[in-house]
């Protein structure tokens, strides 16, 4: 009885440790610190490597590429297009224009420049050029220079005794100025080459229509991922009252 009594310590001392230790990877910022959004925006960078090839120990996958269901690409009147098994690249490498972090108001504004985002998917074409048309197949999308600003709302919730850091909610607004895309399924077929036309000549419809999709599907990746690390820890281990 004796032993099973040291077995069980034994195995919850090492539980609780492997809890508390933040790996380096992570910067742990007090929240006392004066250059608190310094600290948070370094962190961010210092992660980013990481986040590229994915986090096994943390139950977090690679973000390149970044794997979404399904887009809604355009809703014209003559021309609907979904993507399928999206693949985004180049998310994961992006410059931080603005970050702020309220403490009492328990939210983060944070600004990005994405240089260059490329899309890879399946499609589905409902189109009526001169004749009703409906085609399958990938198409290659890229954009420059993409600009988001997110709000990510956050709290601390109480599980087996413990106060974690929690994000319920992320809102995300995406400008996207302009995109090259090629609708592949033989490059001389007169459909695809409809296809494409349009693709390239309703650009800015087809902004406005894509635009929620990406911004809905990218919340939801940053959601996950941030409450998937910030589970393994306390707030106070992230967030120390230090400085």
């Amino acid at each position: 009885m004796g032993r099973e009594i040291l077995v069980l310590s034994c195995l919850a001392a090492f539980c609780a440790f492997s809890v508390a230790v933040v790996p380096p990877y992570i910067r742990i910022c007090g929240r006392r610190n004066p250059n608190l959004d310094q600290c948070v925006l370094e962190s961010v960078a210092q992660m980013m490597p990481k986040l590229q090839q994915g986090i096994p120990e943390l139950d977090v996958p690679s973000l390149e590429p970044l794997d979404v269901e399904e887009i809604a690409l355009a809703n014209l009147d003559d021309f609907r297009a979904v993507a399928t098994n999206v693949k985004l690249r180049g998310l994961s490498t992006f410059e931080i224009r603005y970050l702020k972090v309220d403490l009492k108001k328990q939210r983060i504004d944070i600004e990005l420049v994405f240089p260059k985002v490329y899309m890879n998917s399946d499609y589905d074409v409902k189109a009526k050029i001169l004749v009703p048309i409906h085609e399958k197949g990938p198409i290659d999308t890229v954009t420059d220079n993409v600009h988001a600003k997110a709000q990510l709302k956050f709290q601390t919730v109480e599980r087996r005794g413990r106060k974690l850091l929690y994000f319920p909610t992320m809102t995300t607004k995406v400008v996207i100025k302009d995109y090259t895309a090629n609708f592949q399924p033989g490059i001389t077929n007169p459909i695809s080459l409809a296809i494409n036309a349009v693709l390239e000549n309703s650009r800015p419809e087809i902004i406005e229509s894509m635009t929620p999709s990406l911004e809905k599907a990218i919340s939801e990746k940053v959601l996950d991922v941030a409450n998937r690390i910030c589970k393994h820890f306390t707030f106070d281990e992230l967030f120390p009252d230090r400085e």
